[in-house]
């Protein structure tokens, strides 16, 4: 369940999406088959059993998806918390590389202005980013260290 560069966990594993792709087919089925039984029925009592047949199709397959975006999202709060806690032991660039107000961004290509000390900045060349920089360019603040 882990990255093997990083070490950090995937979104899901792939028996995890066999499973829900598993659900997903049966509940599926389920609903398949109580729509087809239940149009061929004229009475809404004979109809009935079918139709919550079909209701449980619906949330087999509905806490197989919300059970993988769970999984997604714990993998995520951990990666996140991963990259932050890189954040806080990184050492600031020297001082001319800083704007006044704190804020750094990548020379080549980049979108978004950093804090120093940024895992996403880190060993690349940085440029001070003032008020001018941000309106001229575009750029926005990164979420991880803003």
């Amino acid at each position: 369940m882990t990255d093997d560069e990083q070490g950090l966990p995937r979104p899901w594993t792939r028996s995890q999406l066999q499973a829900v792709a598993a659900a997903n087919a049966i509940g599926g089925a389920l609903i398949a088959t109580s729509y087809g039984v239940c149009s061929g029925l004229s009475s809404l009592n004979r109809q009935i059993g079918w139709i919550n047949l079909a209701v449980i199709g619906a949330a087999v397959a509905g806490f197989a998806n919300a059970g993988l975006l769970f999984c997604a999202r714990r993998a995520f709060r951990l990666r996140f918390r991963a990259i932050t806690a890189v954040v806080g032991t990184m050492t600031a660039p020297s001082a001319p590389e800083v704007a006044r107000d704190g804020w750094v961004w990548v020379s080549r290509g980049g979108t978004f202005v950093h804090r120093p000390g940024c895992p996403f900045v880190e060993g690349r060349p940085t440029r001070p980013a003032d008020a001018q920089a941000v309106r001229k360019h575009g750029l926005r603040r990164c979420g991880v260290c803003a």
